[in-house]
């Protein structure tokens, strides 16, 4: 049937079982269900099974979050340098052809 939804995954936490679509499974996990298939075979553990383990993934993701925003503030700083880099670079190319151009001119001019 168009449009239906498959439950064929179970999600359990303590002694409440539910049946879930497969694509909710992960997102069960993660608010500490072990999703089961039909068969009883473990699809995903609990990533969360206490208040205890709760805060630790709290903890991470707040040292996560600040490593991002580190890294963001520092991001304009690390282009703008960049970027001065990559000018000077093109300033020695473009003074190096140049030279490069002159040196092959004299040359050609002492052969003749």
């Amino acid at each position: 049937m168009k449009g239906e939804i498959r439950m064929s995954y179970f999600a359990q936490k303590k002694n409440r079982i539910i049946a879930i679509a497969e694509e909710k499974a992960l997102e069960y996990s993660e608010m500490g269900y072990t999703v089961t298939d039909k068969n009883g075979d473990v699809i995903c553990e609990a990533t969360v099974t206490s208040v205890q383990d709760a805060k630790k993934k709290i903890e991470e993701l707040n040292k996560e979050l600040k490593e991002a925003k580190e890294y963001g503030e520092n991001a304009d700083a690390k282009i703008a340098q960049l970027k001065e880099e990559n000018a000077e670079l093109k300033e020695q190319l473009k003074n190096a052809k140049k030279s490069r151009g002159k040196t092959t001119a004299t040359a050609t001019a002492d052969a003749e």
